[in-house]
């Protein structure tokens, strides 16, 4: 069959007839095949193969990297060497790149800096203090030693110059047999130890005494490789230990002349452990003077100031959460039980709130217009006036502004008055759909969960695709950094491709569960829309009850999966294609930089070009994310496959443009409005509630209410939103099969405005017959009435007479 043919007029048949016979019910009733079985099978193929690369990355990855990290070698900790050190910990977070981390058996943690603990963790600056032990980690990576200026020469005349002789460096080294430790020297002797050399560092509790810095002795020797100390020097190998021309140690050297000097000991400082990262817990004064070697190295005293004040600010932001905690959580129920008063209120009194809601809009308008058109006449009187006032420059600039102002709030004023009045029909049933969707979600008040359970899916999707690329990350090539020695990963291109195809399946999936999720609720309400009023035992019919399935999402979710989950895949695999070439487009973008150099400011067409390429990418997104849902409410109704269904979608959206626009519009309006009036009252109760607790301030638990609200105000609108959408758009299906509106089982709301606006499209279309009839009945009676010769000419000024585009030069004899 073709993609808008033959299968789309069936449908249309089927339709008509099914909404005028099988009394409302027909979606349950009718008789469904499985769509876009070929798609189906593509999709199950992909993820078949979605499940080979994840058994890649299980073999070829190492998971413990992904739960426990690396050090600087590229070990896994938890394993071989460092088993039983599964915590890893960055010594110092300003090189956490060129030092690397280590693995620790326990994140170390500590209330004060003392002596007994050898941990800083003060919350002021720190300084060393003579006679105090330190837990000091020292990183035993010789490459990094290699050119150290901080050789151990004990004479006070020690230059960086002194420390190129072999007799004192850390290390033997040479650019081609490698670089190996120096056992001559302290640093050397520890760092040959057989357990340390494997772990990659050696950790100890050892003394501070001042004056000690270029001593190499077993108690001091790791003072001078401390970050107080190493700063501001660098080498090369032309010209070892010499102060760096041009730069210093902030990130301004040139890695192909110059090599940073490192500082291999650090004091080991608070840290929290959060999935198995020791993760830095300093005040920002003690992180300055930790690993800065002065203060000018640092931001300014003003940002420590800003640091201290946030600080406080959210210790007492936190001490409030904590004492109304259950404040917060009632918010929740109060967020809910506003989110039912709301639909309650639009399911009674939609059609007042929106008429005046225009007639207050339009009333505005016209008195802003009046204001300005009164402030201009004023000031036109003050600039006529005889003889000229001093201000008349003044006068005349404000008379132009307010006369230009005036025009633009008339103009809109004129355009609101002919929205109103040539959409008034549209208006009108926007009304009756916003009270029907309001009415369908109390009727089915399990429909408000949907987004959470949305949420979670996507939730275990994204977490699936992290743990997966984590995998694939963890199992590319190792490699040695040439000048620090810090390990690297590298791909090759079998596991990029397997890096992009993981990619776009996570896009695919992340769609097609969404997808799944909208027509499911896209069931639900079609059900509601085209249920029947239940009739009881004496075949009275009910005025308010509807005769629903018992578990509508659990029927919506059987139909989906049973018939339709090829062309849910069909829709999620068009927008997965869309916002995998957003991505691309990204990484293009990414990669001009890199070229550059960083910089942003590109050649001019080449920032137009991008600048176009990603706008109509986004705009391609949301139009298609669009038409997918019409398209699926189409499928819930007719049962087409994708493309017959978002063929039709497309004319339908084309003929009923001035429909779309309408309901749309003011639905986003009510549904912005009802979400910031649950909101702020839900926040206000709140708020008054805590003015009765001994709170520092109420701000912060307001606005955790107000946030939580606002959350759950949103999950309403996102329901009712989709709940306007498929009745609209069940509406205009009923408009198209062109179906008897008296047999049809509509809401109740409804189903006046299906009838009476068919009735009025018959009328225009009675008044265009008549129109036709009474023209031909004309021609044929000026046709019979000059027969003969002068027929044929009469007949031509007839019809001249009735084109009123052409006059006749002279009246017949």
């Amino acid at each position: 069959m073709g993609c808008c043919g033959d299968e789309e007029d069936e449908a249309m048949r089927e339709s008509r007839q099914n909404f005028e016979t099988s009394g409302g019910g027909f979606i349950l009733d009718k008789s469904r095949c499985i769509t876009d079985i070929p798609m189906l099978l593509v999709f199950m193929a992909f993820l078949f193969g979605l499940c080979y690369v994840a058994g890649v990355a299980w073999n070829d990855g190492d998971y413990y990297r992904i739960l426990y990290g690396t050090n600087w070698k590229g070990d896994a900790c938890g394993r071989g060497a460092n088993e039983g050190y599964k915590h890893q910990y960055w010594p110092n977070v300003l090189y956490y790149k060129e030092l690397g981390s280590v693995c620790l058996d326990g994140c170390p943690s500590a209330s004060s800096s003392d002596a007994t603990t050898g941990i800083v963790a003060d919350d002021s600056s720190f300084s060393f203090t003579d006679g105090y032990s330190y837990q000091v980690v020292c990183t035993c990576n010789p490459q990094i030693a290699e050119g150290n200026p901080n050789c151990g020469y004990t004479s006070s005349s020690n230059s960086p110059s002194d420390c190129t002789t072999n007799s004192y460096k850390q290390v033997s080294d040479s650019q081609t047999s490698g670089t190996t430790w120096d056992t001559a020297t302290q640093m050397g002797t520890q760092c040959s130890v057989s357990d340390v050399a494997s772990r990659g560092y050696f950790k100890s509790t050892l003394f501070y005494q001042s004056g000690q810095t270029n001593s190499d002795s077993a108690d001091y020797f790791w003072e001078k490789f401390v970050g107080k100390y190493t700063y501001d020097q660098c080498w090369s190998y032309s010209n070892a230990g010499t102060a760096c021309s041009g730069g210093n140690w902030i990130n301004t050297l040139n890695n192909a002349e110059y090599k940073m000097n490192i500082p291999m000991c650090n004091v080991m400082y608070r840290t929290k452990n959060i999935f198995n990262r020791c993760i830095p817990w300093l005040s920002y004064n003690t992180m300055v003077s930790l690993f800065c070697s002065s203060s000018s190295d640092c931001p300014t005293n003003s940002l420590s100031d800003h640091f201290s004040t946030a600080s406080s600010f959210f210790e007492e932001a936190i001490a409030d959460i904590a004492t109304a905690w259950y404040v917060i959580l009632a918010s929740v129920g109060i967020a809910i039980v506003m989110g039912f008063i709301y639909l309650y209120f639009m399911q009674k009194c939609a059609k007042v709130i929106i008429t005046s809601g225009l007639f207050l809009v339009i009333f505005g308008l016209a008195f802003v217009t009046f204001a300005f058109y009164k402030e201009y006449t004023s000031l036109d009187d003050r600039v006529n006036t005889t003889p000229e006032l001093a201000t008349i420059d003044e006068d005349k600039r404000n008379r132009d502004i307010c006369l230009a102002f005036g025009i633009i709030f008339g103009l809109l004023t004129f355009i609101m008055l002919c929205v109103v009045m040539c959409f008034a029909k549209h208006i009108r049933v926007a009304g009756a759909l916003l009270q029907c969707a309001a009415e369908s979600i109390i009727d089915m008040p399990m429909l408000v969960t949907y987004p959470i359970f949305e949420v979670l899916v996507f939730s275990v999707v994204a977490v699936a695709f992290i743990f997966g690329a984590l995998l694939l990350a963890s199992s590319g090539t190792s490699s040695v950094d040439a000048i620090y020695g810090y390990h690297e990963v590298e791909y090759d291109s079998g596991l990029q491709r397997a890096l992009l195809y993981w990619l776009f399946g996570f896009l695919w999936l992340a769609e097609f569960c969404s997808s799944i999720g909208f027509m499911v609720v896209a069931f639900c309400f079609g059900l509601w829309f085209f249920a029947p009023m239940q009739v009881d035992e004496q075949g009275i019919q009910s005025k308010t009850e509807r005769d629903l399935p018992r578990w509508p999402i659990m029927t919506g979710l059987k139909l989906t999966f049973l018939h339709h989950l090829g062309t849910v895949a069909f829709g999620a695999l068009v927008i997965a294609i869309i916002q995998m070439l957003r991505l691309t487009l990204e990484y293009i973008d990414r990669k001009r930089k890199e070229l550059t150099g960083g910089g942003d400011n590109p050649p001019q067409p080449w920032k137009f070009i991008f600048c176009c390429c990603r706008c109509c990418l986004w705009c391609l997104e949301k139009c298609m994310k669009a038409l997918n849902r019409i398209a699926y409410v189409c499928t819930v109704i007719n049962g087409t496959s994708f493309c017959s269904s978002a063929c039709h979608a497309m004319a339908l959206l084309i003929g009923n443009i001035a429909w779309f626009a309408i309901v749309s519009g003011i639905s986003t309006c009510m549904l912005l409005f009802g979400k910031w009036a649950c909101a702020l009252i839900t926040a206000g109760l709140c708020g008054w509630w805590c003015t009765y607790l001994d709170v520092s301030s109420i701000l912060f638990p307001t606005f955790c209410c107000l946030l939580i609200a606002y959350i759950v105000a949103s999950l309403f609108a996102e329901v009712y939103e989709m709940g306007v959408d498929t009745m609209l758009i069940c509406f205009l299906e009923i408009q198209d099969v062109e179906c008897d509106g008296d047999k049809i089982s509509a809401p109740p709301a409804l189903h006046d405005e299906i009838i009476l606006v068919q009735a009025e499209e018959k009328i225009n279309l009675a008044r265009e017959a008549a129109v036709a009839k009474a023209l031909e009945d004309f021609k044929a009676e000026q046709k019979a009435k000059h027969a003969g010769g002068g027929a044929t000419e009469s007949a031509e000024l007839a019809d001249k007479s009735l084109d009123p585009g052409v006059e006749p030069n002279h009246a017949p004899a």
